[in-house]
C-alpha cells in the first residue's frame, strides 16, 4: 500500500518505476528486433534515429482489454445490426471511435449529434442537431429496431415495425 503511494507520488514528478522496468526489460528484445528488421531489409532501416519512438516491454504488455459493459454490447448490437434487411443505420450520439466506425464497414450509417466532428468515413453521413428540436421531431426517420442503453447496465431491443 505504502509502495503504490510513493510510486503515485514520483510519477507526478515524472518519474515511472513500471516504464522503467519496461526499458530495462524490453531494451535487449528492440535490439535484437532491429537487427532482425535491419538483416531482412538487407539495408538500413530508411528512417533516422531520431524519429524512433519504441514502446519498450510492449511484448509483456496486454493486447487490449476486451473487458466491460461497452465492449459486449458494442459486439452484440454490431451482430443485430449485420443481420438486418436495412440499407442503412441511423445512430443518436454513440462513440464515433468504437461501435459507429465498426458499423461503416459494412452498413451506410447516419449519423446525427449535438456535437460537431470533421471525421471522413466510408459510408458515414454526420448530422449535427439536436434530436429534441423541432425540426428533428418533425422528421420521419424509418427505424427498424430501437436499441436502448442505459447506464444501469440493461440493454433492451424493441421491433418498430
Amino acid at each position: 500500500m505504502v509502495i503504490r503511494k510513493v510510486n503515485t507520488l514520483l510519477k507526478i514528478f515524472g518519474i515511472n518505476f513500471s516504464r522503467l522496468y519496461r526499458t530495462i526489460v524490453g531494451t535487449p528484445k528492440f535490439i535484437t528486433d532491429v537487427i532482425k528488421f535491419d538483416f531482412l531489409k538487407s539495408k538500413r532501416l530508411g528512417f533516422p534515429l531520431k524519429y524512433w519512438r519504441p514502446i519498450f516491454g510492449e511484448h509483456l504488455m496486454s493486447s487490449g482489454e476486451a473487458k466491460g459493459h461497452y465492449f459486449y454490447m458494442d459486439h452484440i448490437v454490431s451482430g443485430w445490426i449485420h443481420d438486418t434487411a436495412a440499407a442503412s443505420h441511423l445512430d443518436v450520439g454513440s462513440r464515433i471511435d468504437g461501435f459507429v466506425s465498426s458499423i461503416c464497414v459494412f452498413k451506410n450509417v447516419k449519423y446525427i449529434d449535438i456535437r460537431p466532428n470533421n471525421i471522413q468515413l466510408n459510408n458515414f453521413e454526420l448530422i449535427v442537431g439536436d434530436i429534441m428540436e423541432t425540426d428533428f421531431v418533425k422528421k420521419t426517420w424509418k427505424v427498424r429496431i430501437c436499441i436502448m442503453f442505459t447506464y444501469t447496465g440493461a440493454l433492451w431491443t424493441r421491433p418498430l415495425w
